[in-house]
């Protein structure tokens, strides 16, 4: 699937199967495949999910467009911080961003892409319905995916979290299965009365945000901090470490393909193919979910799905040295 999106963005068989080859030697991706959970099924329908999405700049079928917006329903319930992509997703339609290079004066007339942008929101809220009306049959309550928001920015956000990793407050016990109920007691105690699941979120969503405020200057490092994380070499381990899993793993122990190797040449294939619509395209998926990140906190299987996006990117750059280097352009290789 990174193959079509990297071949579709570059115009280029090569592109597409450096992307691809990313892809396949990245470290991080290989450890979470074989993980039991959903992290890898994250990575699989975020990729399609852009395939889909930029195939709509060619195929002005709104069944093109239907088709991204379901994907991109499947992937926020994968993923929850892929909501993102529903709004912004809908807007470039409106926009008419989402056209090839070669359709630059073929913009379509507004009502149309208003109506491809109503049918790519359709669709996704459709598919995150599901999950909607399974919550709402379940505890009465209007919860859209899940009930975790607030724990989550107050985990990445109290004030004994300095640097934005997993750092559990002082009542929180660092297990799954006692997770909710740790919040619920500690929350109750505070309060004096009991909460539903909504208003448990709610009200550690404003405590995140009371100890953020209280302590601007803290909050600014972490954040800092946080983006060093989520671009750093090094995963930051959730229940299982690479590292660990890697001394019985020749494969992750090699020094094949981690973010780091990943990072420059993708911010190159960025600066060289900035012209292309595309380019900005893909560049932007990244940067609108590396920022989803931040307010959270850094874990490595929370980060690694960026690995769709900037092995497109990456191609890019590296095709970008060929020609350079084949043109002995001494400036360009300079720069």
């Amino acid at each position: 699937v990174v193959a079509q999106v990297a071949g579709r963005v570059w115009s280029s068989r090569a592109a597409a199967v450096l992307a691809a080859l990313a892809v396949a030697l990245f470290i991080p991706a290989i450890h979470y495949e074989g993980q039991p959970e959903k992290t890898a099924l994250s990575i699989v329908l975020i990729a399609l999910a852009l395939a889909l999405f930029l195939r709509t700049g060619t195929n002005r079928d709104l069944r093109a467009v239907l088709s991204a917006g379901l994907v991109t329903g499947l992937a926020v319930l994968a993923r929850g911080n892929a909501l993102i992509f529903v709004p912004a997703g809908a807007m470039a339609l409106g926009l008419g961003w989402e056209r090839d290079d070669q359709d630059v004066g073929e913009l379509l007339p507004r009502p149309q892409r208003l109506r491809r942008a109503g049918v790519y929101l359709a669709a996704s809220l459709s598919i995150i319905g599901f999950a909607t009306a399974h919550n709402y049959a379940a505890s009465r309550e209007f919860v859209l995916t899940t009930t975790n928001l607030g724990i989550n920015l107050y985990i990445g956000n109290h004030d004994g979290n300095e640097y934005g990793y997993y750092s559990e407050p002082p009542f929180l016990q660092p297990d799954t299965r006692t997770e909710q109920s740790n919040f619920r007691e500690e929350a109750e105690r505070r309060t004096g009365h009991s909460m539903h699941d909504a208003e448990l979120s709610r009200y550690w969503r404003d405590q995140a945000w009371e100890a953020v405020t209280a302590d601007p200057g803290l909050a600014i490092r972490r954040t800092l901090h946080k983006l060093q994380l989520a671009l750093n070499d090094h995963d930051v381990p959730d229940s299982e470490d690479i590292a660990l899993v890697a001394e019985w793993s020749p494969i992750l122990r090699s020094p094949v393909l981690r973010m780091g190797g990943l990072l420059p040449l993708a911010l190159l294939g960025v600066v060289a193919g900035w012209r292309r619509r595309q380019v900005r395209v893909v560049a932007a998926v990244a940067g609108l979910y590396l920022a989803t990140l931040l307010p959270f906190f850094i874990m490595g299987r929370l980060r690694v799905q960026l690995v769709v996006p900037m092995a497109v990117l990456a191609a890019g750059g590296v095709l970008w040295l060929v020609q350079v280097g084949r043109a002995r352009d001494r400036v360009a290789l300079t720069w």
